[in-house]
């Protein structure tokens, strides 16, 4: 067996298992943030602009035999922590039946 890297922390192995050891992250980026990871604030809105409002995460999905697919957008953040809404977009279609069938996933990223 062999010596894990000091930034490896064994406890943080899956409970059922199977891989190995995680290693630990800090934080992303040249420093850590200066908020909490926990959603923060909603985006403001006004009776006229609820058609513009944009849900926090969107999750999809499906299975055609041994496909599966899973498709997540989630709020980043720095948008819940500023009240900023959602600024991408998650497509999945699919085309067709069968084996002849093609889904298509897209992620487009909105304005910074």
């Amino acid at each position: 067996m062999h010596e894990l890297p000091p930034d490896w922390a064994a406890s943080d192995a899956p409970a059922d298992g199977g891989g190995g050891a995680r290693p630990l992250v800090g934080h992303l980026g040249d420093r850590p943030p200066t908020y909490d990871a926990e959603p923060a604030a909603l985006p403001a809105a006004t009776s006229e602009n609820l058609d513009a409002l944009v849900p926090d995460t969107v999750l999809d999905g499906a299975r055609y035999g041994t496909y599966t697919l899973r498709a997540a957008s989630v709020r980043g953040d720095s948008a819940r922590f500023r009240g900023e809404p959602r600024r991408d977009a998650l497509l999945t279609a699919r085309f067709g039946a069968a084996e002849s069938a093609l889904v298509l996933v897209a992620v487009a990223g909105g304005v910074r």
